[in-house]
């Protein structure tokens, strides 16, 4: 729909107005995609809660353990992980944020074939 209005020292102004949507009922709680454990095991291995051993071949690629052995070697805060926030799509890709202690950490990770196959905290 297009209006015009005066505006001073213009001769017109178009302004195009969206037609309203209406909204789509939401996903029901059984259809949307939960938050793999895997990631949960991952987070707590990363902030030192569990040991690198812990994350077996069959479920975690070669890449998540390294990337969870090399964050425990640099020496970051250890302690509990609290989720703040986790977003899963049907694909398999999660990403979120957690805290340890004071400070808030992001997080990716995907899962394909009930192995995590990519895991980072940022």
């Amino acid at each position: 729909m297009n209006s015009f209005y005066p505006v001073p020292g213009h001769t017109h102004v178009s302004v195009l107005v969206p037609r309203a949507r209406k909204p789509g009922a939401p996903p029901r709680p059984d259809e949307q995609p939960s938050l793999s454990p895997l990631v949960r095991v991952a987070l707590d291995a990363t902030f030192g809660i569990r040991q690198v051993a812990d994350l077996r071949n069959h479920q975690f690629a070669a890449v998540v353990r390294a990337h969870v052995g090399a964050r425990q070697r640099r020496g970051l805060q250890k302690g509990p992980v609290t989720i703040l926030s986790s977003h899963a799509s049907d694909t398999g890709e999660f990403c979120g944020t957690a805290t340890c202690g004071e400070e808030v950490y992001g997080w990716v990770g995907s899962v394909k074939n009930g192995k995590l196959e990519s895991f980072r905290v940022l």
